[in-house]
């Protein structure tokens, strides 16, 4: 697993979606071609946009990336797997997968482009529940109490989702 060392910041960290719409993938594009493009037709909200495209106004060289993938799973095949019971109504359970991580390269000054340098990760492991499926998710490690810093460990030092926590919460 490629991993980030030495991950000083406070934040933010990236999280971009890899698929423009939510049947085409296009990671594989990204990371050829070294960017990572915003489409602006997939978020309907104005207020949604605005927020983006202040997001990437925000986005610094060096600042580190992942390039993430979404999905989900029936809620049964998930307590099967964590071994535990869950308390919710819901049929399925959010997942995210990291496809990638690296660091910004170009800031984006079209409002749509930014210039990555990524390396694949060929970890199948999957990142349940405190999940995002917009294009862009700004991660700061106190973000959901405790959440962020695990994501973030998760992401770039290869450590492991808390699930003794996850389960804990998922009983109440």
């Amino acid at each position: 697993m490629i991993t980030t060392q030495n991950i000083n910041s406070k934040g933010p960290f990236w999280y971009f979606l890899s698929k423009r719409e939510y049947n085409t993938d296009e990671f594989d594009k990204f990371i050829d071609n070294g960017y990572w493009r915003y489409y602006e037709d997939r978020v309907k909200r104005d207020h949604e946009q605005k927020i983006y495209r202040g997001y990437l106004r925000e986005m610094k060289v060096g600042d580190p990336i992942a390039i993430y993938n979404i999905g989900s799973k029936n809620r049964h095949e998930f307590e099967q797997e964590l071994k535990c019971k869950i308390n919710t109504k819901r049929k399925t359970v959010s997942y995210i997968i990291i496809k990638a991580i690296g660091k910004i390269v170009q800031p984006c000054t079209d409002n749509k482009l930014i210039g990555v340098n990524c390396a694949k990760i060929d970890d199948s492991r999957k990142w349940y529940r405190y999940t995002y499926k917009g294009p862009i998710w700004r991660v700061f490690p106190e973000s959901k109490q405790y959440w962020g810093e695990n994501l973030i460990d998760f992401t770039f030092n290869g450590e492991n989702q808390d699930l003794a926590r996850l389960k804990a919460e998922l009983k109440k």
